[in-house]
This record gives C-alpha cells, sequence and structure tokens, in this order.
C-alpha cells in the first residue's frame, strides 16, 4: 500500500464488510442516498428530497447511509465525534420506533461500513486536503466504532 501505517484500517474495514454476510431483510421502497443534506426541515415538519436513487431494498440501508453520512462529518467537516455520534444514535432511536421491522445495530453497522468506504475513497479521490489529514487522523478510530458493533451481531 501506498501508505502502509494506514493499511491496518483498510483492511479492518474490508474484513468487516466480507464478513457481514446479511440476513434475509424485509424489502420495501427506500430513497437509496439518503443523507441530512436530502432534508427540508421546516419546524416541526422533515421531508425527504432528490429520489433518483428511489429502489427497492432493505430499508435499513437508508439508515445506515444516513448514519455513515453524519458520523462521516468528522472527516470531511471536522465535527465533534460526541454530537455526531449522539445525532446519530437519536436518529436510529426515532427511526426504531416509528417503523415494523427489527432494526439490527449489527447489519446497520455493516452497512454503515460499507458506506464509509466508499466515503473514504471519495475524499482521497476529490484531494480533499483538510479532510484527508482528518482521515489519516481520526478515520481509524470511526471505522474501528463501526467494526466493532458490527462483530456485536452474534453476542445477542
Amino acid at each position: 500500500p501506498a501508505m502502509p501505517e494506514h493499511a491496518a484500517v483498510g483492511a479492518e474495514l474490508r474484513a468487516c464488510i466480507e464478513r457481514g454476510a446479511r440476513a434475509p431483510a424485509p424489502r420495501v421502497p427506500i430513497h437509496g442516498a439518503f443523507r441530512a443534506e436530502q432534508l427540508l426541515v421546516r419546524d416541526e415538519r422533515v421531508a425527504a428530497i432528490d429520489f433518483d436513487d428511489l429502489a427497492e431494498g432493505d430499508p435499513l440501508q437508508d439508515v445506515a447511509e444516513f448514519v455513515a453520512s453524519l458520523r462521516y462529518l468528522e472527516i470531511t467537516a471536522g465535527r465533534p465525534r460526541n454530537e455526531l455520534a449522539r445525532a446519530a444514535a437519536l436518529f436510529r432511536a426515532r427511526y426504531e420506533a416509528q417503523v415494523p421491522w427489527p432494526c439490527d445495530p449489527s447489519r446497520i453497522a455493516w452497512y454503515a461500513a460499507a458506506y464509509t468506504a466508499s466515503k473514504m475513497l471519495s475524499t482521497v479521490k476529490r484531494l480533499d486536503l483538510d479532510a484527508l489529514s482528518r482521515l489519516l487522523a481520526d478515520g481509524g478510530s470511526l471505522v474501528g466504532d463501526l467494526v466493532e458493533t458490527a462483530d456485536r451481531r452474534g453476542s445477542r
């Protein structure tokens, strides 16, 4: 690898994704690119926009994309880790309270790990130097959080 000191983070993320044989999931309409920038908020009302990637799939894909996008703001925008982890946890809890299907945290983390790998690649391809320096400094802990959650699948 070009940066051998960071190869372990990439290997850990890849191994997590490869281990993540998904359990059968409900098939419902999903947004396909559910991120904070895809939401309009007015008072207490929230609306999702931009349905270009609308598809049928596992609803936890949208949850994971939203969680991964929030958490990745630690890297791209330098936002505080605790603030974004709290926001992601609140979103997951509210979502779970509203839907009829189970919201397995390990499955959400598995999808989030895959989305995070894609986001990391995008950061490198864009050569966003500020984000790259934060990625090199903090990407390992972000990946570690996701892998730890995904690997809890058998402990329930």
